[in-house]
């Protein structure tokens, strides 16, 4: 099973220019006069002219990752991911997970159950024992479009809640699980490897932008890409969570080689009736099958995520 989800970046202001001064996200402006400081002897003109571009963009682009595709001046792009790894950090800290693991159960399972991750944790699960669940990830793989790395730490803890394993054991089970970040993340977080802590390293926000990638700069690297087409052209059921379907991600994720899909299901909520058509389309051009095989079956469901998961539970095991 493939999951993959998106969700922009770019309508929360983070630059504000009142009379001419820089008054955004405190954060962001101390490095923002750091690198002035540094690059300029101070001369601020052309990184608040960057971060003016990136908000006046952010205005009318469908999401932050247009916004530094559609530029080709470097310090738009460089003051767009300290933006970017400023609010997911801040997202990280405000989020269920904000006191860290482990989880406080009575209190956050009404929460995760408001989400994807519980009837996924539950589809992974059934019929799953103990004495088997180093396999309990063999059919799954996910690409990912959001920068956090809420997967990474909910895959292990639902590890040691279900099957009482001990923490190292839960993370080598879950590192079998292929995530692909076509853009990157805000750091790795493994029980052995944290280069950025959940939520935290805000004063790091120069240097954590650079984990971060535009679309240019995701297609450049051959083997990753490849990778994500790869598990894209193996997968026989294809799950699309939140996706926006914009052409420069489908265009990412469309392997040159056969696909062996047999089933798309995705979520389409608040796309008009055009919009679906036009997805549809594209779904369609993307899969590439020989004449004597079946036609993949394609859903949309205009539902939540959590709603498109429960939902094709069953199917989903099957």
């Amino acid at each position: 099973m493939e999951v993959s989800s998106y969700s922009g970046s770019g309508n929360r202001s983070t630059f504000r220019l009142d009379d001419g001064l820089y008054t955004g996200d405190p954060k962001v402006r101390r490095v923002i006069f750091d690198m002035a400081g540094r690059e300029t002897g101070g001369e601020l003109t052309p990184y608040l002219h960057a971060a003016r571009r990136v908000r006046d963009a952010s205005s009318f682009g469908r999401s932050i990752d247009n916004v530094l595709h559609q530029s080709d001046d470097p310090l738009v792009s460089r003051i767009g991911k300290i933006a970017i790894a400023n609010e997911i950090l801040k997202a990280e800290a405000e989020s269920l997970f904000q006191d860290g693991l482990p989880l406080d159960m009575e209190q956050a399972i009404p929460e995760i159950a408001k989400t994807w991750l519980l009837p996924l944790a539950q589809i992974l699960t059934t019929d799953v024992t103990v004495t088997n669940v180093a396999e309990i990830f063999a059919h799954l793989s996910i690409i990912t479009f959001n920068y956090d790395r809420s997967l990474e730490l909910f895959l292990p803890e639902m590890l040691r809640r279900v099957y009482g394993l001990d923490s190292p054991l839960c993370h080598e089970i879950a590192r079998k699980v292929p995530i692909h970040h076509p853009y990157g993340q805000v750091g790795q977080l493994t029980s052995t490897h944290q280069t950025v802590g959940w939520g935290q390293d805000n004063e790091r926000l120069e240097e954590i932008a650079l984990y971060l990638r535009t679309f240019a700069e995701s297609t450049d690297e051959d083997d990753a890409l490849q990778a994500i087409r790869d598990q894209v052209a193996e997968a026989e059921v294809i799950v699309f969570l939140g996706f926006g379907f914009h052409r420069q991600n489908m265009q990412l994720l469309a392997p040159t080689t056969q696909m062996n899909v047999r089933r798309l299901i995705g979520t389409s909520l608040d796309q008009p009736s055009p919009a679906v058509e036009v997805i549809k389309s594209s779904l369609e051009r993307m899969i590439t099958m020989p004449s004597t095989r079946l036609r993949p079956r394609l859903e949309l469901s205009a539902i939540s995520c959590a709603s498109l998961m429960h939902n094709y539970s069953l199917p989903l095991m099957s």
